[in-house]
């Protein structure tokens, strides 16, 4: 196997910056984490950890020296090289993730190895070295998603709506990877062509340099990454979280915090999603190549320096047009109503009003999006007539459909699909439930005991963050009540 030259920054004396990535522990603070664990001794050239092995182990050096070492094909790039004190280990530890590098002594040394259950436990009980543990597994994180270093290579189209799908899963999740474009990278297809994908294989995902994935789902994506490897399928929970937007991670952390053996189902990424609308029709086709129900910093660069229009008159249109206005040249916020004054804060409606860069069209329609394969021409209808214009970024921020299709028959939904709950259960619909007992619904509890909804998806719900995290929180002291039921 070949080997690239080190870098050498990170095997002459550390900066400040690298100080924080690989801290060097104190005797005493080593001595903490070796009550945890156990001190062996290792040979140089030995490897600790594999690539794409389980994170469940983690090293202290103690003598010597250790390297982390990352694998390309056939050849490998020394990333750091850890010295007494020093520590590996970074987020994907926490979560049961599998390695992004080979751990290997580099010279016969020392070390204090611990298991990854006994790392969570000495993070949650010491609070200095949880501090010191926990910023540098951040830290190093960030290093690794700004340097593309994960062991996952992906091959796609701006224009390709899978494209978008798989980057926004990789990102959202905080899996670092390695991004070539098709479009602006021609040499990439001689890749594609060795690998025999096909244009209706795109977008390809590389992964740890060994499977590849044509077109893969979120759902194989996760397993090759092993994503839910240290999730334990047959052990009984306290409480299980479906979604894990602000009301369902707060309901986790609250739930964990008081002692509570949680799970949490999700089924994209942590912190909710955009939303779409089935009442929107004629635009399915597009949806991730050209129109979108976002505008995080993602799509924002896929439309720098050109124009795009936001559909809406909410908060959630005026803070998407104002944030795509500073990247974009020029965006375009279509409404049906005659202004923005009912419908948006007013802080929102005075920024737009004072930006030139955001064109207010009121009592103004969608008629039709064209193109092939992207938007390329939005048609919208106002009260002058028609007109068609080069867009080829299209916002839609009209409001969302709850996903709970798949509670139709066990739970009680209102009229737009929210769940129902507490109070708002009429005495027919707990009949047709058969509720079991004596008492009420509690507050946030639907017509099935032991089942609650938060945030969103609950009918009557706030529709905003903090009033989402508040539910969440409380949601918990139900569920401890049901639990001593």
């Amino acid at each position: 196997m070949a080997t690239a030259n080190p870098r050498p920054s990170l095997g002459a004396p550390l900066t400040s910056s690298q100080e924080r990535l690989f801290p060097t522990l104190s005797p005493a603070q080593i001595a903490r984490v070796a009550s945890r664990g156990r001190v062996r001794g290792v040979q140089a050239g030995e490897v600790l950890l594999e690539v794409s092995d389980p994170l469940a182990r983690f090293f202290v050096v103690v003598s010597g020296e250790v390297e982390i070492v990352r694998v390309s094909a056939d050849t490998e790039e020394r990333v750091a090289v850890l010295r007494a004190g020093q520590f590996t280990g970074e987020v994907g530890l926490l979560s049961g993730r599998r390695a992004l590098g080979r751990i290997r002594a580099s010279e016969a040394s020392e070390v204090v190895e611990v298991d990854r259950e006994h790392v969570m436990a000495l993070v949650q009980t010491d609070s200095e070295l949880g501090e010191v543990l926990l910023r540098a597994f951040i830290l190093r994180r960030v290093e690794l998603i700004a340097g593309g270093i994960g062991g996952v290579v992906l091959v796609g189209s701006s224009h390709c709506a899978g494209t978008l799908r798989v980057k926004e899963f990789l990102t959202r999740n905080g899996h670092p990877h390695t991004y070539l474009d098709l479009d602006r990278d021609p040499a990439v297809q001689d890749l594609l062509d060795r690998l025999e994908v096909a244009a209706t294989d795109v977008p390809v995902l590389i992964c740890r340099g060994q499977v590849v994935l044509r077109n893969p789902t979120n759902q194989r994506i996760a397993d090759c990454l092993g994503f839910n490897g240290s999730v334990d399928q047959t052990r009984i929970r306290d409480l299980v979280v479906v979604g894990a937007g602000p009301a369902g991670l707060a309901a986790a952390v609250y739930g964990a915090s008081e002692g509570l053996d949680v799970l949490v189902l999700e089924t994209t990424a942590p912190g909710g999603q955009a939303g779409s609308s089935s009442r929107i029709e004629s635009l399915a086709r597009f949806e991730g190549a050209g129109v979108y129900y976002a505008a995080t910093f993602m799509e924002a660069q896929l439309c720098r320096g050109e124009e795009v229009m936001v559909v809406g008159g909410g908060n959630a249109a005026g803070q998407a047009a104002v944030f795509l206005s500073g990247t974009a040249r020029r965006v375009h916020l279509l409404v049906r109503s005659a202004g923005l004054a009912d419908s948006m804060s007013r802080y929102l409606v005075r920024r737009i009003d004072d930006s030139a860069d955001i064109v207010l069209r009121t009592r103004t329609e969608v008629v039709a999006l064209e193109g092939e394969r992207h938007v390329e021409r939005v048609r919208w209808r106002d009260g002058t007539g028609v007109e068609t214009r080069d867009i080829r970024h299209v916002f839609v921020m009209t409001g969302a459909e709850p996903s709970t299709r798949w509670l139709e028959g066990c739970v009680v939904l209102d009229g737009k699909g929210f769940v129902k709950t507490g109070p708002d259960l009429a005495p027919e619909d707990l009949a047709a439930s058969e509720w079991p007992l004596a008492r009420a619904p509690y507050l946030l509890e639907t017509c099935l005991p032991g089942v609650f909804a938060v945030g969103d998806v609950r009918g009557g719900s706030m529709k905003r963050v903090a009033s989402a995290v508040g539910e969440g929180s409380t949601v918990v002291a139900f569920v401890h009540k049901v639990l001593h039921e």
